[in-house]
């Protein structure tokens, strides 16, 4: 039954017939481990920046996005060519 509601409801039994207080201190756990200290991309917004311009260009999409053209039709650039060209696009895709 793992991933139902049933199965959850029945490992929420097993862990408080095990210890009553186990989500009290799962919780504790939790609460602990925050910090007024700042870490990873928080500290650093300009690393953050750069590891996401690296990130976008190297994604494995092949087109870069130019513009809408109307009628689900986009401009692309193939980015391996060069190359532009008019596709059709789901609007849902697109965001």
């Amino acid at each position: 039954m793992a991933g139902t509601r049933e199965g959850g409801l029945k490992a929420a039994k097993a862990n408080l017939e095990r210890d009553p207080d186990f989500y009290k201190k799962i919780g504790h756990i939790g609460g602990s481990a925050w910090s007024d200290k700042l870490k990873g991309f928080a500290a650093n917004p300009a690393l953050a920046k750069e590891a996401g311009r690296k990130g976008g260009t190297k994604t494995k999409r092949g087109f870069k996005w130019l513009g809408d053209e109307g009628n689900g039709r986009g401009r692309f650039m193939n980015k391996q060519t060069g190359e532009e060209i008019i596709l059709e696009y789901s609007k849902k895709a697109r965001k």
